[in-house]
């Protein structure tokens, strides 16, 4: 036999065929069934494609809550900052400049990341007068607590600022 023959079974309907081939030769196919190579090869180019490209995504969105976090850690140190200020501070606490001499240690998570100071300046308040018309431009401190940081080569910081009465 060369080519293949096809019968229909008796009394099991039309859809139901036989097809005697030649030794060594293939039955053809009744209907789609299954993928070429080509088609394989370019979904798994495509999946490929997406897996890298949500594995890239993961990792920023990491790398962004970790810096979140430690952005999170340095506002509350500065936050703690003006609490102690506030309840304890003395008046070289609050005096004009810069505080301290030398930064406070920004550390988290066990690691010193970074530093902490805090500047004292006049604040003139708007409601009793500005300029050469305010007999007493000295009316309150305006105090701006800042922390610095670093991870990797990226510098952070985050600065907050509060005002005090002139007269801790």
């Amino acid at each position: 036999m060369t080519q293949a023959r096809e019968n229909l079974r008796p009394g099991r309907g039309a859809g139901c065929r036989t097809v005697e081939v030649a030794a060594g030769r293939r039955a053809p196919r009744e209907g789609p069934g299954g993928f070429s190579l080509v088609e394989v090869m370019v979904g798994i180019i495509v999946t490929s494609i997406t897996i890298v490209g949500l594995a890239h995504l993961f990792g920023n969105g990491r790398a962004l809550i970790n810096h979140y976090e430690v952005a999170r850690a340095a506002c509350g140190v500065a936050q703690q900052r003006f609490e102690l200020l506030g309840r304890t501070g003395t008046s070289a606490d609050l005096s004009i400049g810069l505080h301290p001499v030398t930064p406070n240690t920004f550390a988290y998570g066990g690691a010193n990341l970074g530093t902490e100071s805090w500047t004292v300046a006049w604040y003139d308040d708007p409601i009793d007068g500005t300029g050469v018309a305010d007999t007493n431009p000295n009316d309150l401190k305006l105090v701006a607590v800042s922390v610095r940081w670093g991870q990797g080569v990226e510098a952070d910081s985050v600065r907050l600022t509060r005002l005090f009465p002139a007269s801790p």
